[in-house]
């Protein structure tokens, strides 16, 4: 399967690069998205052939040796938890019990919520969508092992 990434932070959407895995791209999306501030980033299913080719500087921080080792760095230490390649969510629980999940290259709500003097704790998720109770479970885990 093919993953499309692209420029958000445009209109319409810029195409900047293709990926073979889902969450090879979200990782990509991720990256650019921290080496180009103010910048959004997202990924979807299938190749871009509709839309223009991003500004040629984001295609090479995409395509660079660095940005390439650094995706294969972080699938290689998450082969264990995430055998199937699935998409990674953070998690985040507040003192009041509630719970929320934003997407891994989603930056700047991440950023809003780690800096939330009401979130606890933190977790990684790694589905294509989780549901509450799968959030709940995350937390629900540890408190069991903790017991």
């Amino acid at each position: 399967m093919i993953w499309s990434v692209f420029l958000l932070s445009m209109t319409p959407r810029r195409f900047v690069v293709h990926s073979d895995k889902e969450r090879a791209a979200q990782i990509t999306a991720r990256l650019l998205a921290e080496r180009h501030p103010g910048m959004a980033f997202d990924y979807e299913e299938g190749p871009d052939f509709r839309h223009s080719d991003c500004h040629p500087s984001i295609r090479d921080t995409a395509l660079s040796v660095e940005v390439q080792n650094l995706i294969a760095a972080e699938i290689t230490l998450e082969a264990v938890a995430n055998p199937k390649g699935l998409p990674k969510w953070c998690a985040f629980q507040y003192r009041n019990g509630g719970v929320c999940a934003y997407r891994d290259h989603d930056l700047r709500v991440v950023a809003m919520c780690r800096r939330d003097f009401d979130v606890v704790q933190e977790r990684a998720i790694y589905t294509v969508y989780p549901f509450t109770d799968e959030v709940l479970d995350c937390f629900r885990d540890e408190v069991d092992t903790a017991a």
